[in-house]
């Protein structure tokens, strides 16, 4: 009887599980007064992330407006198409960073309106073996308000510094400083800072 050759060994990896994906810029449920990037990451497991020729990280920026998802195409939204924004990374092993913009723009503020808060980014990722991770869409909001602010104490253009004699004399000690701040926009103050200054270059 005629038996034939062994063929050479063949070797494979068995990888069932789908890749993970998180999302750092912006963060998840803030706000920002612009949209310079977005970024995130990524991890693979054992067979490693498709290239970013094969789509292996996906990214869908959105709003939603009468029932209807208006996608950003990096030039301009548009509810007609699905459009996924391929950003850059790398696929050697362990966790990537994955970034935006990646060839296209991201929206500048004037393409972005806070009337269409809450904004949405949605990510996927693909392993080479064929394993799929959808990540569930993360909001963020938009606030371009500038609040107003004054200054109470100094009173502008007073002279301070004497200690007074407690009786006709008041006392002129500066020793707090005061004033108001107001949020007029959707999200909250998040901190005030002041700054001393002594002539044209001595800071406190």
């Amino acid at each position: 009887r005629n038996v034939s050759a062994w063929l050479p060994v063949r070797s494979f990896i068995v990888d069932g599980t789908p890749p993970t994906v998180g999302l750092s810029t912006p963060t998840a449920g803030g706000y920002v007064k612009d949209l310079p990037s977005i970024a995130g990451t990524a991890y693979g497991d054992a067979s490693g992330l498709k290239t970013q020729a094969a789509n292996g990280v996906r990214v869908r920026l959105y709003y939603v407006d009468g029932g209807d998802n208006y996608y950003w195409t990096g030039t301009a939204w548009s509810s007609n198409t699905v459009t996924q924004l391929i950003p850059a990374y790398a696929v050697t092993p362990g966790t990537q960073t994955w970034t935006l913009p990646n060839g296209l723009s991201l929206p500048l503020a004037a393409q972005m309106d806070e009337s269409h808060n809450p904004f949405r980014i949605a990510v996927d990722a693909q392993d080479n073996a064929g394993n799929l991770s959808a990540g569930a869409p993360l909001q963020f909001s938009l606030d371009k308000t500038v609040g107003p602010i004054a200054i109470t104490v100094p009173v502008n253009g007073e002279y301070y510094g004497g200690a007074g004699d407690g009786a006709s004399f008041a006392s002129r000690v500066l020793s707090t400083l005061t004033g108001t701040a107001q949020d007029t926009g959707p999200s909250a103050i998040q901190r005030v800072e002041v700054q001393i200054r002594e002539g044209a270059l001595n800071y406190w």
